[in-house]
């Protein structure tokens, strides 16, 4: 795709929203900037994990709205423990962030662990004294 075509996906809105659009219609520079931002989380979340050579089976993602006392908690990490968190600025970007890192072989749930609005994605290295 030319540049000229990628400014335009990006930057010129249409003239007129399709009428059967509706309710959620989304604007296709809005798509794409939502999955370049799922990329980037992801991106980022694969180099950490990756940069301690463990396999990815190993390590559990989640969401959380209070990441801090979910890792701590919930699933017992303690300081010096492998973990960390992202704030994605949303829940639909964390889940979808974390549904892309569970398809990538990490373990995790999906359940929403009775927070609302959960926007923070983590990960965490199991280990003995950790649960899921």
């Amino acid at each position: 795709m030319e540049q000229s075509a990628w400014v335009k996906l990006l930057f010129v809105t249409p003239q007129k929203e399709p009428a059967a659009a509706g309710r959620g219609y989304t604007h296709p520079a809005g798509r794409l900037a939502r999955a370049f931002r799922i990329s980037g989380f992801v991106t980022e979340i694969l180099e950490f994990v990756d940069s301690h050579s463990m396999p990815r089976d190993w390590w559990y993602a989640g969401i959380s709205a209070q990441p801090y006392s979910r890792l701590s908690l919930a699933h017992r990490v303690h300081a010096g423990d492998y973990a960390k968190f992202w704030d994605t600025g949303s829940e639909e970007v964390a889940r979808a962030v974390q549904r892309r890192l569970l398809q990538l072989g990490f373990d995790g749930g999906t359940g929403r662990g009775g927070e609302r609005s959960p926007g923070f994605v983590y990960v965490f290295l199991q280990q003995g004294h950790t649960r899921r």
